[in-house]
Formats: structure tokens, sequence, C-alpha cells
């Protein structure tokens, strides 16, 4: 987790429980040059179908680089719709 991380992360009070929650069960959104984990209310559900309760990090998104070092993470209403543009102007 690089410095910057670790100071939003404190600034936003999200706990290392809510990060590690974003990273094994969120959507994975892949950009040139980084990754984003997201949990939404799509996430949620799914995870409450198998009986795991990650409702508490909901709305969360942890930005990594391609090595896996957290660069940021913050709260949003939904993932950001650039990420998944970006992506379907490099498949064209």
């Amino acid at each position: 987790m690089s410095n910057h991380a670790r100071y939003r992360s404190a600034q936003r009070n999200i706990s290392p429980r809510v990060v590690r929650a974003v990273l094994r069960f969120g959507r994975l959104i892949r950009g040139c040059d980084c990754e984003v984990f997201f949990i939404g209310e799509r996430e949620v559900a799914r995870a409450r179908h198998a009986g795991i309760e990650i409702d508490f990090a909901r709305n969360t998104q942890v930005v990594c680089g391609h090595d896996g070092a957290i660069i940021t993470l913050y709260r949003t209403n939904r993932p950001m719709r650039e990420w998944s543009q970006h992506r379907r102007r490099q498949r064209a």
C-alpha cells in the first residue's frame, strides 16, 4: 500500500477489513495503467447469496497498480464510467 493510499484510507475512514473485502469480492476493471476493484449492489447481492456479508464495503473502490500495490482508495456511488469506457475503446 502506497503512502498516499494509507493517508487516504485514514482520511476517508476506510479500514483494512474493507480493503480486504473489496480486493477479495470486488468487481475487477482493468485499465491500461491500473486495476480497479469495486463493490457495488451486484457484488453485495452475489456475496449475500453465497452466505457472505460484505455490505460494510459497499461503494468502495480500490485502485491498484499492475504490480498489485494499492495506489488509492475511495467511496463512490458507482464505479467510474471512464474505466469501462476506456476498456471499450482499447478493444476496438
